[in-house]
């Protein structure tokens, strides 16, 4: 399993988490199976492929999962952290891979090996100049909100703008935008890229590569309300080429509350339960991996 803190179903117990669910239930039906979580929260799709390769390939699996939260592709687009309070205003002075579309319309990887804190501290005495933020569009479309205003500097004044606007104070909010998902600009285009990337890399080893859709708190509303997934077209054009197992039926069927964690976006048990149950249904009923496993 591979992916941010969906995957890693960080807000519940571990035994109530979606990966120790699927191995016991893939287990309880006579099945062989050892799942290994490598989600690590705050991740994008682009970091989840790197993981793969530097460490999840060499346990040869027979099956990958890519727990894929829409969150993770506005990740991609990332280079440093700075959705919260940004390096000089209480962030932390890290920096991600990113990849972008060069010229031939393949991916590059830039900043890679990723600089250290102090290499990033000694070339920048502002947000602005920070090393490789001409790639940060994070940043690049959202110049205002990492403007210094007064109120600002006062912990009473973030807590007042957070609640009172959409901004990067405000992480529930952030990743809303319908842009991100749109196939005709950046943001899909890495994504589907760097999940290609991801399973022809899977497939030339041998395993069965999946992606699992698992839609956040807000899309399950949308869909509880007769609106679609906002980033339909994006699992249209995975479904074109990869198994994408869809979650967001069987958990439409249950309240909001019950589902996700009380003022938090994750997942509650009844929602991990419910991941679990789809993917391990699938993977019983999958007869190449049946054949793999039963061995």
């Amino acid at each position: 399993m591979f992916g941010d803190s969906f995957t890693r179903d960080s807000k519940v117990e571990f035994e109530e988490s979606w990966g120790f669910l699927l191995e016991q239930y893939m287990n309880e039906a006579g099945f062989r199976v050892e799942v290994m979580n490598f989600g690590v929260s705050g991740y994008g799709i682009d970091q989840a492929y790197l993981r793969w390769e530097l460490e999840g390939r060499s346990y040869h699996p027979d099956v990958v999962i890519l727990g894929l939260y829409p969150a993770e592709i506005g990740r991609n687009l990332e280079v440093h952290h700075l959705k919260n309070w940004g390096l000089f205003e209480g962030g932390n002075a890290y920096s991600k891979p990113r990849f972008v579309i060069n010229s031939d319309n393949e991916l590059q990887l830039v900043n890679s090996p990723t600089l250290t804190p102090a290499e990033i501290l000694g070339r920048a005495n502002s947000l602005g100049e920070l090393p490789y933020i001409e790639y940060d569009s994070l940043y690049l479309n959202n110049l205002d909100d990492f403007k210094m205003k007064s109120w600002r500097i006062f912990w009473i004044g973030r807590l007042v703008e957070a609640n009172l606007s959409s901004n990067r104070f405000n992480s529930m909010d952030y990743y809303q935008y319908d842009d991100l998902y749109d196939l005709n600009k950046e943001a899909a285009q890495v994504a589907l890229k760097i999940i290609k990337k991801f399973g022809d890399s899977v497939s030339r080893q041998g395993a069965r590569f999946i992606v699992l859709n698992m839609s956040q708190k807000l899309d399950i509303y949308h869909l509880q309300h007769g609106k679609p997934l906002r980033y339909t077209p994006i699992l249209e054009h995975l479904e074109g080429e990869w198994t994408v197992v869809r979650t967001e039926e069987e958990i439409r069927k249950h309240p909001l509350e019950q589902l996700f964690v009380v003022n938090d976006g994750h997942h509650a048990p009844l929602g991990s339960r419910i991941v679990a149950e789809v993917i391990s249904n699938y993977l019983k009923g999958e007869r190449s991996f049946s054949r793999a496993a039963s061995h």
